[in-house]
């Protein structure tokens, strides 16, 4: 296994195996007020998350934006922030340069990914902070699998033509995306070899994780990566 679950008295997360930056995607009781908690003295920044494929750039010694800036991404080499995404059933992605210390998230839903927000998100690193996608190391967090995800023709439609047939399964009557294959292809093609999934489906544990499709719930899961010394080493 190359995850593990953290359970602090407010609220428990899941870590990455390999990823030694303070990071972690949250159960639905893992509150905003708790991440305060784990990484006093840094500012938790989030995004505005429109479905699209901007992302920002943080960079030392630059101001912060105010309020919820309209991106889907964002990517720092500061570490003083706490970059943040809130999720349901759309993936969270966390990425970090161990080499240049960068650090990044992507808030990845089925437009995110055919716009490509992960392909913005590792040329943003490139670009900003002269990361090596080789190096970037990259985990996928709890979203909705394939096991669950019923898509109309439009949607399978688009993810075959831009991903080939692997994505899809047609079963029951119905069509089902793997959102995260869709997603380490892309990101394959960007050149980043290593990528973890934690292979927990939000609509089908409800005991741990709020789900859209499947409750129609406007509470979301908080996701996060900041960079400097990792909290919880091993």
């Amino acid at each position: 296994m190359t995850w593990r679950s953290c359970s602090p008295k407010s609220g428990s997360f899941i870590r990455v195996r390999g990823v030694e930056v303070p990071h972690g995607f949250g159960t639905k009781d893992f509150a905003l007020e708790a991440l305060r908690r784990l990484l006093p003295g840094r500012k938790p920044q989030e995004l505005g998350q429109v479905h699209g494929n901007k992302v920002l750039i943080l960079r030392k010694g630059a101001p912060l934006p105010q309020g919820l800036p309209p991106s889907d991404g964002a990517v720092t080499d500061r570490g003083d922030v706490i970059l943040i995404v809130r999720t349901a059933d759309c993936l969270p992605v966390l990425l970090w340069d161990p080499e240049t210390g960068a650090v990044g998230i992507a808030h990845a839903g089925w437009r995110g990914i055919l716009l490509g927000v992960l392909r913005e998100a590792i040329k943003a690193m490139r670009e900003a902070f002269l990361c090596d996608p080789e190096r970037i190391r990259v985990a996928i967090g709890p979203a909705i699998k394939r096991c669950c995800y019923r898509v109309g023709e439009e949607v399978s439609s688009a993810f075959l033509a831009k991903f080939g047939p692997q994505v899809i399964e047609r079963r029951k009557g119905g069509t089902f995306l793997d959102l995260a294959l869709s997603a380490k292809i892309e990101l394959e093609s960007m050149g980043v070899e290593r990528i973890e999934e934690i292979d927990l489906c939000t609509f089908c544990h409800g005991d741990l994780f709020h789900s859209f499709r499947r409750s129609g719930t406007e509470r979301r899961q908080i996701s996060f990566i900041a960079g400097g010394r990792d909290v919880h080493p091993g």
